[in-house]
């Protein structure tokens, strides 16, 4: 997949979310993430607390 694609896919899948679930999106670069984590304590703190997990790779069904 191109990044042209995936870029129109995450577009799609945002406006399903938006129209057709009535879902509101906040987007932001993950510099502006890291400016509001460096200000915000309680944040920060939320953030390094969460569990986060590996995402699951399909070829992990067939070895042992």
């Amino acid at each position: 997949m191109t990044a042209c694609e995936a870029y129109q896919q995450t577009n799609g899948r945002k406006f399903f979310l938006q129209k057709k679930c009535g879902l509101k999106i906040i987007e932001l670069w993950e510099c502006e993430l890291q400016q509001m984590l460096e200000k915000d304590v309680e944040m920060r703190e939320y953030f390094s607390n969460l569990k986060l997990f590996e995402p699951l790779d399909p070829g992990d069904v067939w070895t042992a």
